[in-house]
């Protein structure tokens, strides 16, 4: 897969079936919701200390930022229906999708929720992340791969984009 960018749009060309499939779940990583996820994504204000405080968070700013992390969830969502495909199925087909660089926060913040959700939902810890630990299989194993991903295209963006 090539990345590339312009003052207008960011082209990923290039794309193989399988890091297609891997762009596609974003969405569906940002969007699980279980409650390791929850925590993670939108920890309490004093971890349980201050439970007014606490219960404060979850009443007036939770709501907000779920509405935020939704509207990027949309535009990803939007933007991933516009993957132009080539070649056939014998073969093997070739995508490419472009989107606007105006979008490219909305993606930056859903990758972001998509390591952190997939993260949570499989207890990784620093010591995966780092190599460390090597005895990983199965969902475990697509899940890192998946973290790792979204990593290099969330660097990619962040080089891109003036903070």
């Amino acid at each position: 897969m090539k990345i590339e960018w312009t003052e207008e749009h960011v082209v990923f060309s290039e794309i193989d079936d399988f890091m297609l499939d891997v762009l596609q779940k974003i969405p569906l990583n940002a969007a699980a919701l279980d409650d390791k996820v929850i925590s993670r994504i939108y920890p309490t204000l004093t971890d349980g200390v201050d439970e007014d405080a606490d219960e404060d968070w979850r009443e007036h700013v939770m709501p907000g930022l779920s509405e935020l992390f939704q509207t990027h969830m949309d535009v990803v969502i939007k933007d991933l229906k516009q993957i132009e495909k080539e070649g056939d199925e014998k073969e093997g087909e070739i995508s490419t999708l472009t989107f606007p660089a105006s979008h490219v926060r909305s993606w930056m913040h859903t990758l972001n929720q998509a390591r952190l959700a997939l993260g949570a939902l499989h207890d990784v810890t620093e010591d995966d992340i780092e190599g460390r630990k090597k005895d990983h299989a199965g969902e475990k194993s697509f899940a890192l791969f998946q973290i790792e991903i979204y990593g290099l295209i969330l660097s990619l963006m962040l080089q891109h984009t003036e903070l």
